[in-house]
């Protein structure tokens, strides 16, 4: 099971990302779908055996109510996809059948598997598949990239600009967000987990390295938000020499973000200057047309896209599924920070899905679509966990180190 919940793990995102950034590179695009689909349907196939294997956690009376908001929520989205192709309006993907095989692949399945688990007996898995997919997409990115970042590219899309017979990229945003999301797990297990040789030391630490420059690569403003977010609750959670190794901690990278951004050329800052002076007219005429589209049909709701989707998760729910379908999500949402908030002040270890949802709520309100939502609702899945030693008195984590004062 171990096995099984680590290599799910492993592709809920960044593991998954270094396999087609290879395949990009390589000059594969239009080939990517027979990497994408049988890693997701392996995947799928990994969650449903770890389902069936652990159903009855998911019938327990405590998440009864969340099991079933979650599944209203779904099924609702389903009858607007189908609501949607009946009604002859457009579609981004190619066929209707792609959002609900995403859907489940992506965000269903993942919620079920992770809240059916125990997390007290997988934390340190999900933790180290974690980091370990941060560090291998660090890798191949460094090694695909290095000429790009040599260069003091702003951002690695911007490369079409300076050479236009360059090798197509990955996605900035999957480069901004996995670099992050390593990051702040590095920082937390420096923090709040002691080191057992200097082996597992240098691996933190060039992981961490590693993370900082899929970060300046990608100059994502909303990764910015992650980290800013992230960094505050090392300070607000653990005893009261962990928050105050936290703060220094905090200090001491903001100039290393500071100095890496200017030595890569990365044009992160630049980008969130421009953002506070000007705004973001794409995004914000998104936005405006979701809302316009939720006004007119506020109870269910009527497309589930207006061309594409709105980039902001709160905004497309409304457009789509109008004010019921927003109310379960949210609902499920509040409940779910609820508990990681609540869990995180006996046991530092439900900081691990506390982080991962600051992470996907920062992303998913810039970008990226409901249906590929995968690590909100993995995350949800880890915060609605029922732990088979909830009821001990030591509720610390890895250690003794991270229990609140």
């Amino acid at each position: 099971m171990k096995r099984i919940i680590y290599f799910i793990t492993f592709f809920v995102f960044s593991g998954y990302y270094a396999g087609l950034a290879i395949i990009i590179t390589s000059g594969f695009t239009d080939l990517s779908r027979f990497y994408s689909l049988p890693i997701r349907a392996l995947t799928l196939i990994c969650m449903i055996y770890v389902i069936k294997e652990n159903y009855r956690n998911l019938l327990r009376r405590r998440n009864a109510i969340v099991i079933l908001l979650m599944t209203a929520f779904w099924g609702l989205y389903f009858l607007k996809v189908l609501y949607h192709v009946q009604a002859g309006y457009p579609l981004f993907r190619s066929s209707w059948v792609e959002y609900i095989f995403y859907a489940m692949a992506f965000c269903v399945f993942p919620f079920f598997t992770y809240a059916s688990i125990d997390f007290d007996r997988y934390k340190k898995t999900i933790l180290d598949s974690l980091i370990f997919s941060g560090f291998i997409l660090g890798l191949v990115c460094l090694y695909l990239y290095k000429d790009i970042l040599a260069m003091g590219v702003g951002r690695i899309n911007e490369i079409k600009y300076i050479d236009e017979n360059a090798a197509d990229t990955l996605n900035p945003l999957a480069l901004s967000y996995g670099g992050v999301l390593t990051l702040v797990l590095c920082v937390y297990k420096i923090i709040y987990i002691p080191m057992k040789n200097n082996k597992e030391r240098l691996y933190i630490y060039v992981t961490i390295f590693l993370s900082l420059i899929l970060f300046f690569l990608g100059s994502s403003r909303g990764s910015m938000i992650a980290l800013v977010t992230s960094a505050g609750l090392f300070v607000l959670y653990g005893s009261y020499s962990i928050r105050i190794k936290a703060l220094f901690v905090t200090i001491l990278s903001v100039p290393i973000l500071i100095y890496g951004a200017y030595l890569s050329g990365s044009s992160i800052f630049g980008r969130i200057e421009s953002t506070f002076e000007s705004g973001d007219e794409g995004r914000n005429l998104l936005w405006t047309n979701a809302w316009n589209e939720f006004v007119n049909y506020p109870f269910l709701g009527r497309r589930i896209e207006i061309g594409f989707y709105p980039h902001n998760i709160f905004l497309e729910t409304l457009m789509s599924i109008g004010i019921v379908g927003f109310l379960l999500f949210i609902i499920v949402l509040f409940k779910g920070y609820r508990r990681v908030w609540n869990k995180s002040k006996n046991d530092v270890t439900y900081l691990i899905p506390f982080i991962v949802m600051n992470q996907a709520v920062s992303q998913h309100m810039v970008t990226g679509g409901l249906y590929v939502a995968i690590l909100l609702f993995f995350s949800l899945g880890l915060a609605f966990t029922v732990s088979n030693q909830q009821n001990n008195i030591n509720m610390n984590s890895f250690n003794s180190n991270g229990k609140r004062s």
